[in-house]
């Protein structure tokens, strides 16, 4: 605790790249990716979580923990974790994923995000040079580039259940997931029923922890087993289970859009008592909201058990912040609902309907910049 705590203290002193290393590597188990940028125009990246070094048998699965089969052998030491430090392509970008392993000696395991990475690495590949407004753009892009690789999966099998023009408009689709978007409503759908169709006799109220990736994953590479109803005598197959998913996914969805089945709701912790909640005013929404887990601006959705086949936005971008060091009071952010959680300040959710829309706030750095946009002053006497 007192490292992390010494550590956490460097981090604001870091004057170079080496020293934001070792500063947050030092931070303990806290699983981050960290990238770095200063005046120079230097960027970096790198990994904070601690590697542990494991026995060469050991696999990403739980093992025994009361031998000392798979104890481990100490940690990785700095210079070979993964990082990198002004590559050549002239971009860093993290989203979850899994770090490069090019030139690491031993295998990075654990869960990674393989969607969004897909996106951003898009976006920064399409010209050389970017702007400020650029990139305030890219945090509200709404474009599933991962989600796209369903559409092969699912257009042949619109064909064949007679689905034709279905079939068309989903091949012509850009992976554009706004609340209008017939299509991304569609492939969630199906992907939804393809989940619980393939996993729920044996997973039971657990297979809503399956990726999206997890079913592609099985779906394309097996084992196909799963696709067998071990409550039925049947022996049902891959594509028997697929076509029943795609059924049900075109009789829900019918003419409906994404915004008709996924909302984001804003409650306060306190909206969960009734009468709070109407007379503080501390619910907004449900809202028709645009996104899924494979855009930049994110929605981490649930299922809503009551309603199956309706999906809340529970996680998303909580601060979108841009920075060009080369003006730094020029800094723009915005939070998603107020900057103070007191239902009766008139700061509660003063910033909600900028976030939503995409809009920002300037926010200087320097103090005489501060004080010049400063609305009121609080003064705390000892």
């Amino acid at each position: 605790m007192a490292g992390s705590f010494e550590s956490g203290l460097q981090l604001m002193k870091v004057e170079n790249y080496e020293q934001f290393r070792r500063a947050v590597t030092g931070l303990g188990a806290l699983d981050a990716s960290w990238t770095y940028a200063d005046a120079a125009g230097n960027i970096g990246y790198q990994l904070g979580t601690p590697v542990a070094i494991r026995p060469e048998n050991s696999r990403n699965l739980p093992v025994p923990g009361w031998t000392d089969e798979f104890a481990w052998q100490g940690f990785v030491p700095l210079e070979k974790t993964p990082h990198s430090y002004n590559p050549e392509r002239g971009w860093l970008a993290v989203c979850n994923n899994k770090p490069d392993q090019t030139n690491l000696d031993y295998t990075l395991n654990g869960h990674y995000a393989s969607d969004r990475i897909l996106r951003i690495t898009e976006l920064l590949q399409s010209k050389e040079k970017f702007s400020v407004q650029d990139m305030q753009k890219f945090q509200m892009d709404t474009k599933d580039a991962y989600l796209l690789r369903w559409k092969n999966i699912i257009a042949p099998l619109l064909e064949q259940a007679g689905e034709k023009e279905r079939a068309g408009a989903l091949r012509k689709w850009d992976g554009s997931t706004g609340t209008d978007s017939k299509e991304t409503a569609l492939v969630n759908l199906f992907i939804n029923r393809l989940r619980h169709l393939t996993f729920d006799d044996e997973l039971g109220k657990s297979s809503k922890k399956l990726l999206h990736s997890d079913v592609e994953s099985i779906y394309l590479n097996g084992p196909f087993s799963w696709f067998d109803n071990i409550n039925t005598k049947e022996h049902e197959t891959k594509e028997e289970i697929a076509l029943q998913a795609l059924q049900e996914a075109v009789n829900k969805a019918a003419t409906k859009t994404w915004g008709d089945f996924h909302t984001l709701t804003m409650n306060h912790p306190l909206s969960v008592v009734p009468l709070l909640s109407g007379l503080l005013d501390l619910q907004s929404g449900p809202f028709p909201w645009a996104g899924t887990h494979g855009t930049l601006n994110a929605s981490f959705y649930g299922e809503d058990e009551k309603n199956p086949g309706r999906f809340h936005s529970i996680v998303g971008p909580s601060w979108r912040f841009v920075i060009d060091f080369a003006d730094p009071d020029a800094a723009t952010m915005v939070l998603p609902a107020g900057v103070s959680g007191n239902p009766m300040s008139e700061h509660f959710m003063d910033f909600f309907e900028m976030w939503k829309s995409g809009e920002r706030w300037n926010v200087p750095f320097h103090y005489d910049k501060v004080a010049g946009k400063a609305k009121r002053k609080l003064l705390l006497k000892p």
